[in-house]
């Protein structure tokens, strides 16, 4: 597994920052920075300077009662009550650029299991009789047979 996933990529490590014991703790946070990678990738999302520094405000904008709580919740359920604090004077979102980081990383796939199984479809529907499908046939071909693997059969046949 090691070899095929990059494990040891710093960019990966950097999302260490999503769990909430770990963004919610001073000592453990060192291990993640100010996710230089992260915040270069996405770029085009969000505003890097000002998701470096929510990132270092998630530490004193809580109570040490409500860090505890939130330390409890699961990674999404975290970022979902992060995402709801507001700045005290208005009604602006505090710390938006950081949840929206924390969302876009939280989207990407985790697996391509499912890319690998269209593209097995694939190869079964576009075979050396079938070369000159067009790609609009090829895709709604490819579609319909996705969408029959994925429900289960229901085809029954009946009996007079």
């Amino acid at each position: 597994m090691s070899i095929r996933l990059p494990i040891d990529n710093n960019f990966f490590k950097e999302f260490q920052f999503l769990d909430p014991k770990i963004c919610l703790d001073p000592t453990k946070r060192s291990m993640v920075t100010d996710l230089p990678l992260t915040r270069a990738k996405f770029q085009n999302f969000i505003d890097k300077n000002k998701a470096v520094e929510e990132w270092c405000e998630i530490l004193y904008f809580y109570s040490n009662e409500q860090v505890l709580k939130l330390k409890n919740l699961d990674i999404p359920g975290f970022w979902q009550e992060i995402n709801k604090a507001k700045d005290f004077s208005s009604d602006i979102l505090k710390l938006s650029n950081i949840c929206t980081l924390a969302k876009l990383v939280l989207s990407l796939p985790h697996i391509n299991a499912s890319a690998e199984r269209i593209f097995s479809v694939l190869n079964d529907v576009k075979t050396k009789k079938r070369n000159r499908l067009g790609d609009n046939t090829v895709n709604a071909v490819t579609m319909i047979r996705s969408s029959f693997q994925d429900k289960p059969n229901k085809c029954k046949l009946q009996s007079n």
